[in-house]
This record gives C-alpha cells, sequence and structure tokens, in this order.
C-alpha cells in the first residue's frame, strides 16, 4: 500500500474552510454584504437594487459595503407589516 506524499508548504499553511455565518453577529458594529443578504434571505442583486433605490441605508468606506443592524431590520419589519419602505429624496 502506498502512501500519498507529505505535502510541505511553504510560508503559511492554508487556512482551514469555514462554513458561512447564517446570521450576522448581533448588533455589533457594522453587517457585511453577503451576511446581509443571507439574513434578509434574498439574493445579493436584490440587496444591491434595494440599496441603489435607497430603501435600505448603507455605509460606504471605501468599495465596501457596510449594514447597519438596526436599519436592516427596519427594513425587514417594513416589508413583513405591508408597510411603506422611505426613498430617499431625489432619486438614485
Amino acid at each position: 500500500m502506498k502512501h500519498s506524499p507529505i505535502k510541505v508548504f511553504k510560508g503559511n499553511p492554508p487556512r482551514p474552510i469555514t462554513p458561512p455565518q447564517a446570521k450576522p453577529p448581533e448588533d455589533v458594529g457594522f453587517w457585511r454584504f453577503k451576511p446581509t443578504a443571507k439574513w434578509l434571505d434574498i439574493s445579493e442583486r436584490s440587496l444591491s437594487e434595494e440599496v441603489r433605490l435607497g430603501h435600505i441605508r448603507v455605509a460606504r468606506f471605501g468599495r465596501s459595503l457596510r449594514f447597519d443592524p438596526v436599519d436592516v431590520r427596519a427594513f425587514a419589519e417594513a416589508r413583513k407589516s405591508g408597510g411603506t419602505i422611505p426613498v430617499k429624496e431625489g432619486g438614485a
């Protein structure tokens, strides 16, 4: 029975694969884009469209988008109860 050769890593070994977060951390800082879409149970494209339309507030740090958990919950609550979502003035 042959054994496979031992892999020798130069530099740092590869990081273990971690499963994606099902929910963003509760009210600790800002949420990232992908976990926010997953938490809302919508596609990333749909989340992008909601941001573009001004239906959900976003903080921009360079090219990164971050979401305040309070705003995300308000957006979800407005959708759940059939309420209206305020649209920012001046269009997109």
